[in-house]
């Protein structure tokens, strides 16, 4: 399932809920005029068997159950409105942690010294943050959309995406040792890398951390 289908499934779902809370305002409604029918005309009939005096409290009675029917439609109307605005005070909240979320996420990747990407199944790249523009040599405007074989020579690029091709099969997250051509000359990475879902859990993509140990292998 596509974060579009997602969507829709959530939209679907939140219609069938508002029109199982109107059906049930209507049957509690239509419930209440049935019995109100039914028991006052027999009730006002045994009360007043005058004709004059049966009218009159005909008349009293559509009065009072416009009053009664029109209260209790606000407090049921009133009621549903009350849910309706639970639930979007907490979707708004939800969608401002999120967006604080990612607003944390995406400060830590900017000021990241590690190299921090994502690509989707097809290998191209979703991400890019400014370690990775570094080393790369081009904006993450440049980049997006692009797979490795754009960005490395071919060996290198068919090495990077066989490793992100078994992150994708094996759906966990591994390590590896890249050894890339970077602006800096020939580089080692270790690079984390691990399967990107949605919000149902099914792997969209994959993302990536590679940091410099170049130095490290040389002492």
């Amino acid at each position: 399932m596509t974060p579009g289908d997602t969507q829709q499934a959530r939209a679907n779902h939140r219609g069938w809920l508002a029109s199982a809370a109107a059906l049930r305002v209507v049957f509690v409604y239509a419930s209440f005029a049935g019995l109100w029918i039914l028991l006052s005309d027999q009730t006002a009939a045994w009360l007043f068997p005058e004709p004059t005096r049966l009218q009159l409290a005909s008349t009293l009675k559509g009065l009072a159950f416009v009053v009664v029917t029109s209260l209790l439609l606000y407090g049921l109307v009133r009621r549903q409105l009350d849910r309706v605005h639970t639930l979007a005070r907490r979707e708004l909240e939800t969608q401002k942690e999120k967006e604080h979320a990612l607003q944390l996420l995406a400060a830590i990747a900017d000021h990241s010294s590690d190299a921090i990407f994502a690509k989707d199944l097809e290998g191209r790249y979703l991400l890019f943050n400014p370690e990775t523009e570094r080393i790369i040599g081009k904006t993450a405007a440049q980049a997006m959309g692009l797979d490795d074989t754009a960005l490395f020579p071919k060996d290198q690029a068919e090495m990077i995406r066989a490793n992100d091709r078994r992150v994708i099969a094996e759906g966990r997250i591994r390590n590896y040792e890249e050894a890339l051509t970077t602006t800096d000359g020939e580089r080692t990475f270790h690079a984390t890398k691990g399967p990107l879902r949605d919000g149902e859990g099914n792997i969209i993509g994959m993302f990536g951390i590679s940091r410099d140990i170049t130095e490290r292998l040389w002492h």
